[in-house]
């Protein structure tokens, strides 16, 4: 049927659904129309189609050229007839397969719309069973709008990769599903903490992002039995690499008590197939974790900020490898459950990556609560931070265990009970620097300085210790003959010792309070101690 101009200002040839104004027009046709500009009919040239002019009622005056611009690059839904996205899933393995229509639209939308594409997944829930591959070709600024939820099956799958393309949108809810069998002593199939590849584990994995520069996140993912996102720097394309993330990643378990499914793992970024440290990963806004089985991995990437963490974790938490450049605000972490290892009792760890280590850490508040120990530097150089740690029912582990470091300076509080503030050690160490405080009494000696200290090792403390040390403890330890100095110590020992000292130590006490008989052991005093230690 020929359309006239006069069907098109007064909406004669519209069809329903995607009409623009009063001047309606297919979403559809208009992109035949700029795909393909031919003459409209035998009446009307295209170059006066498209020039002319004319007002809508009640809009400002237009041209159809620029509506049907506008109608080019306007969102591709994949529940459009010709890709066929149903979003009929009522649970896990039920419904119409999302993957093909949204390969479809995706695919569509690149090749038609380009730079400033937007494929929309609409209100509803669906089912994903296939992996999906999403290329940009190295188009920019596309948006991949997920406003429905999905659910993918119990089988090892990447669920969604998406590659080379520059400023990359993705909004996602993911609705339970995942990879979990009960049945099996690792139900979760793989250690999210420690794998890179968990597909090829047997577990699964919603997002895989790489080739991609620039990319907002808006992801949450309720009760999902896999990993939510992972970041890999491997080229997709000339001059391509992978970094510049920002946004935010929330995760919820299905139910409000410990029983609840938990998410497996909210994010792991490796460097890949690039050396360890090159390239900028990003900035994330916010880190909300509800008690996933394993905190967010970094490894081998450079410049990695998340400003805040709100988090509890099954086995351990945020791990850092081998990472360049971290930064964050506040990072509050309040349990973890069950350490997969002894060595994993961490609320957090920082260490190396084959060789490399994790440096240039400033992190301006960090904030633990459990039984478990707080915060593991292995090898770490240039490291600010506060650590605040706060036992439940009454006890903490160790605040800070600081091995082989390096240029490291921290605060350190623990609140109640506790093992150790501090357990300083390592043939690498060297320039340490602790300001810390015991706000209770502890357990064992607040701080350890080991005997495997160097002694060209440099260590400079200041301490608060306000409640008395019973027998056979003491506030600080000094083990290693490396230069130790010690100003405003203050603090009450009770029956125990404010001070112990090997033996032909190097520590130099010069300023500070001590209240109580026992200032430092029997036979082991400082090898100096100022007339500014003051002592009632």
């Amino acid at each position: 049927m020929a359309i006239t101009k006069r069907d098109l200002l007064t909406g004669g040839g519209a069809a329903a659904g995607g009409a623009i104004g009063a001047g309606a027009v297919t979403m559809t046709l208009a992109r035949q129309l700029a795909l393909t500009p031919k003459a409209l009919d035998d009446r009307v040239r295209k170059d006066e189609l498209y020039e002319s002019t004319f007002t809508p009622f009640g809009k400002s005056q237009t041209s159809l050229g620029a509506l049907l611009d506008k109608a080019a690059s306007a969102p591709i839904y994949v529940t459009q007839t010709e890709f066929g996205g149903i979003a009929d899933c009522t649970g896990q393995g039920i419904g119409t397969d999302l993957g093909p229509a949204l390969k479809a639209a995706w695919d569509f939308a690149i090749a038609t719309v380009g730079d400033g594409a937007t494929i929309v997944v609409p209100a509803g829930r669906y089912r994903v069973s296939t992996p999906i591959l999403l290329s940009g070709n190295g188009k920019r600024n596309i948006t991949l709008d997920m406003q429905g939820s999905v659910t993918p099956d119990a089988v090892a799958m990447r669920c969604v990769t998406i590659v080379n393309a520059f400023d990359l949108t993705v909004n996602a809810y993911i609705d339970q599903g995942g990879r979990f069998n009960p049945a099996l002593s690792v139900p979760y199939y793989v250690n999210y903490s420690t794998t890179r590849d968990v597909v090829a584990g047997g577990g699964q994995e919603f997002f895989c992002i790489y080739g991609v520069v620039g990319c907002d996140l808006h992801l949450k993912a309720h009760g999902y039995c896999g990993r939510v996102l992972r970041t890999t720097h491997v080229s997709a394309g000339p001059g391509l690499y992978t970094g510049g993330f920002r946004g935010v990643i929330n995760t919820t378990r299905t139910l409000p008590s410990m029983g609840g499914i938990r998410t497996a793992q909210c994010l792991f970024a490796d460097h890949g197939d690039r050396p360890i440290g090159q390239g900028y990963w990003g900035n994330l806004d916010r880190i909300t974790n509800d008690f996933d089985l394993h905190g967010p991995v970094w490894e081998g990437v450079y410049d990695v900020t998340v400003n805040d963490i709100d988090a509890a974790y099954h086995f351990v938490g945020p791990v850092f490898r081998g990472v360049i450049g971290v930064k964050g605000s506040t990072w509050y972490i309040g349990d973890i459950d069950v350490p997969d290892t002894p060595q994993r009792s961490y609320h957090i760890v920082f260490e190396p990556l084959a060789g490399a280590p994790s440096r240039e850490i400033v992190v301006d508040n960090m904030t633990f609560l459990s039984i478990n120990n707080g915060a593991l530097f292995v090898g770490c150089q240039g490291v600010l931070t506060s650590i605040r740690h706060q036992g439940s029912m009454g006890v903490y582990g160790i605040v800070a265990t600081i091995t082989d470091c390096k240029d490291f300076k921290a605060s350190l509080t623990g609140i109640d009970s506790g093992s150790c503030l501090a357990l300083v050690s390592g043939a690498g160490t060297s320039n340490i620097e602790l300001d810390v405080e015991a706000v209770n009494s502890t357990n064992d000696t607040s701080i350890i300085l080991d005997a495997s200290i160097p002694a060209d090792g440099r260590i400079r403390l200041r301490g608060k210790f306000l409640r008395g040390y019973p027998g056979g403890q003491s506030a600080v330890y000094v083990g290693t003959f490396a230069d130790v100095i010690i100003e405003a110590l203050d603090g009450q020992s009770n029956n125990g010792v404010l001070l112990n000292c090997v033996p032909g130590n190097r520590v130099r006490w010069l300023s500070g309070r001590h209240k109580g008989a026992n200032g430092y052991g029997a036979g082991s005093p400082p090898a100096y101690i100022s007339d500014a230690v003051l002592t009632s």
